[in-house]
């Protein structure tokens, strides 16, 4: 009995069990049904059925980049603890996305309007996955009240821009 899904290329032959061991990186190996659970975990703020299971003050973290150069300058968007957080269609989403040869898949959840979406896709075929991320992408979007991003509240005067220093290589945000 095979226990793992299978995962496809574009031309749909079964790639290999893959498994990443060259770069620091995590992973969710989860159903559907489990990436529910995931996602309703989130919405509890880190409980399960009323019992805590993460810390309320550490969970409250998630999402909420702490030391950017963006957010010195004001945005909010970012990185935190392995969920991103960024402002669509003038809406806040939390969620993360990733893929491995033969799998893509994307997760992404509004606390403001109570919803999210799991697509997990066993192909690596990338015109698919944009078809269906858009479709789903168009949906929810159009399904949750619109907010003003932190940014269109601060930086409506101000411009930002994004340099490269010749001498060092290094990118600087102004």
């Amino acid at each position: 009995m095979r226990l793992l899904a299978v995962g496809y290329d574009k031309n749909a032959e079964p790639f290999p069990i893959w498994y990443d061991y060259d770069e620091p990186a995590g992973a969710l190996n989860a159903s559907i049904k489990e990436m529910a659970l995931f996602i309703r975990f989130l919405f509890n703020s880190g409980s399960v059925d009323g019992e805590q299971i993460i810390n309320e003050a550490l969970f409250s973290r998630i999402g909420k980049p702490e030391s950017t150069l963006a957010l010195r300058a004001g945005l909010e968007s970012g990185c935190s603890f392995g969920i991103g957080t960024r402002y669509r269609t003038r809406a806040k989403w939390y969620g993360h996305g990733g893929a491995v040869p033969g799998f893509l898949a994307e997760y992404a959840y509004n606390l403001d309007n109570g919803m999210g979406y799991v697509v997990l896709q066993n192909s690596f075929d990338t015109s698919f996955y944009d078809d269906i991320f858009s479709a789903v992408k168009d949906y929810m979007d159009s399904q949750v009240e619109p907010i003003t991003p932190p940014m269109e509240k601060g930086f409506s005067q101000r411009k930002a821009f994004i340099m490269k220093n010749s001498q060092n290589g290094r990118l600087l945000f102004i």
